[in-house]
């Protein structure tokens, strides 16, 4: 049987990302279930193993050549549509739908315009109502973050639209990751931290835990404070390849993640807890509530703390 036509659009650099980021399965879910039409910016790095699958790869020029009221990007009547949570390109699809009446699904892992999210209030809630506009517009809307989000933004769907996944990389890996034996190994630091340094993602937060804890130390892999400022019990590795990245976790004894409960981060399921948890070491973790779904499907292996708390992360962090 002839596999139906689909398209995806999207302006993330694709080759940027982990194969373990939804930016990068996404597309690759989709070139391989439907003859696919991969359209991306110029200056998107595609995978090799992702234009294999694609029956064609269009690119545009920025956001205007994107906009083009010509520019159809292949698509067919009768076929499908898929883009994640970009305004722009939830608008080229939302066009497209009208012209050939092709099924459009929006997948959404992180909230949409995220940078903005922890911003003014009345920018936000314009973010919001824009999204509710094309949500409603779209004939399924596929979460990879926890539904809390739609709450918050003020969006029901309708019967029927929406699907709930966690994390796509791990969906199959539920017996590898229980499987894996919490070894006690010697290490060399006492905690470790896989994120970019940012307040909401914890960077004060763990500064402030370590200057309860002296002697302790902590490793921090990505990218570092723009200050270049010394903080005490924190050594900071920059970004690393994941091959690196985790093996230099394996020589921490905790494995940390300290996100805040910010609009921005609270709802998302983090790719950094199942990495962790295939490394085999103890985790201590934010309750934010995608936290907590996590912590609830693999019970024992990730200790929780209240948001925000650096008492309670101290203690649980002495506590391991």
């Amino acid at each position: 049987m002839m596999k139906q036509s689909a398209v995806y659009i999207t302006r993330c650099d694709i080759g940027w990302y982990s194969k373990n980021a939804n930016a990068y399965l996404k597309p690759l879910e989709i070139a391989q279930k439907y003859r696919t039409t991969l359209c991306v910016c110029k200056d998107c790095r595609v995978p090799r193993e992702i234009e294999d699958q694609c029956e064609a790869i269009v690119r545009f020029g920025g956001l205007r050549g994107l906009l083009k009221p010509h520019n159809t990007l292949n698509a067919r009547e009768g076929g499908l549509l898929f883009t994640g949570f970009d305004f722009p390109c939830m608008y080229k699809a939302w066009q497209l739908k009208k012209k050939f009446g092709c099924k459009w699904t929006i997948f959404l892992w992180d909230p949409p315009s995220l940078r903005w999210r922890d911003g003014l209030p009345p920018l936000r809630w314009a973010i919001d109502a824009v999204f509710r506009f094309f949500a409603r517009r779209c004939d399924r809307l596929m979460l990879n973050i926890h539904p809390g989000l739609l709450d918050e933004i003020g969006y029901k769907p309708r019967e029927g639209q929406l699907e709930l996944r966690m994390q796509d990389a791990w969906a199959n890996a539920k017996c590898k990751i229980e499987n894996v034996k919490m070894e006690s190994v010697p290490y060399e630091y006492d905690f470790g931290v896989l994120s970019n340094w940012e307040r909401g993602k914890g960077g004060p937060l763990m500064v402030e835990a370590m200057a309860k804890m002296p002697g302790k130390r902590c490793l921090w892999i990505g990218n570092p404070p723009r200050d270049g400022k010394v903080r005490v019990g924190i050594e900071f590795a920059g970004r690393l390849s994941q091959e690196e990245a985790f093996a230099r976790l394996k020589k921490c004894r905790v494995l940390v993640v300290p996100y805040l409960p910010t609009r921005a981060l609270k709802w998302n399921y983090p790719l950094k807890l199942y990495e962790y948890l295939q490394i085999g070491r103890p985790i201590v973790s934010s309750d934010n509530p995608g936290n907590v779904t996590i912590a609830a499907k693999y019970p024992g292996r990730i200790t929780l703390f209240k948001s925000g708390d650096v008492d309670e992360l101290t203690a649980k962090l002495r506590s391991e």
